[in-house]
């Protein structure tokens, strides 16, 4: 679970401006909220997904040898 308590405290896109999405990374994060009402951790909206998920990454920074920081490591984001 993410350290960060609330993420509505924070304008997220830099500069008070919000980040979009294309129609079909949209599509796919609405199936993911989808299949997640099945799951252990069951998403509300895609925004919810989004914030968890980002809130996920940020933690992986902090804690080498978990799956979060593992993540940013596949993806070559940090070594």
């Amino acid at each position: 679970m993410s350290k960060v308590k609330n993420f509505d405290d924070y304008p997220f896109g830099g500069r008070g401006g919000l980040y979009t999405v294309s129609p079909a990374i949209n599509k796919g994060l609405e199936r993911i909220v989808d299949e997640s009402k099945a799951g252990p951790n069951p998403m509300g909206s895609t925004d919810e997904l989004v914030k968890f998920v980002l809130g996920c990454l940020v933690d992986g920074i902090d804690r080498p040898g978990s799956w979060e920081r593992t993540l940013l490591e596949k993806m070559g984001v940090v070594s």
